[in-house]
């Protein structure tokens, strides 16, 4: 808005008198533009965790898939499946089917000791590139079962393995039972974790 504050002669002096509406719709239109990037900002970030997590998770299960494969491959070579007295297996990762205060589940043992890393008791498969750090991604390990009144030359074998993600909080723990005659067949399996 305009007003004339003088009028002498030739020279008029004009001053610009503002009320302030245009400024404050100004700061209304900011501020609703803010929270709208705001919020956009923040349904970005959280579709980002879900699919960060959900990668992560299919990572450990393509893992686990794969140490169960490796295992089969093993077993096709009909390792020895023994225990020493202290019920540990002669054999890196190799189990007969326990029935003894380790666990009649090997797997649950694993998990409650933290066995699943230790060289000891599991069979360890290792990631990294040339020069790099390796990192345990997957580990697995075989158990004979021992089946009363089943044919001699049908063997029985359990195989747990667990794959990790890119986190250690996005574990999968798969387990599949073989049967070995001539040929090698999986009866079943199962996502325990």
């Amino acid at each position: 808005m305009y007003k004339v504050e003088s009028f002498t002669g030739s020279n008029i002096i004009v001053t610009l008198s503002q009320q302030g509406s245009v400024m404050l719709f100004a700061l209304v239109i900011i501020a609703l533009l803010s929270s709208f990037s705001l919020l956009g900002m923040k349904n970005t970030i959280q579709a980002n965790k879900l699919t960060q997590g959900f990668s992560s998770y299919q990572l450990a299960l393509v893992r686990a898939e794969s140490a169960i494969r490796v295992a089969e491959l093993k077993l096709a070579q009909l390792p020895s499946l023994s225990i020493n007295v202290q019920g540990e297996p002669e054999e890196h990762g190799l189990y007969l089917q326990l029935n003894s205060p380790f666990s009649s589940n090997v797997w649950s043992a694993a998990e409650l000791k933290k066995k699943w890393l230790d060289k000891k008791y599991v069979l360890l498969q290792q990631g990294g590139d040339d020069g790099a750090v390796d990192t345990i991604i997957s580990s697995y390990f075989i158990e004979k079962l021992l089946l009363h009144g089943s044919d001699i030359n049908t063997q029985y074998f359990r195989i747990t393995a667990r794959g990790l993600g890119r986190a250690e909080a996005n574990a999968v723990i798969l387990q599949t039972i073989v049967c070995y005659t001539n040929q090698m067949s999986r009866v079943s399996w199962q996502q325990l974790q």
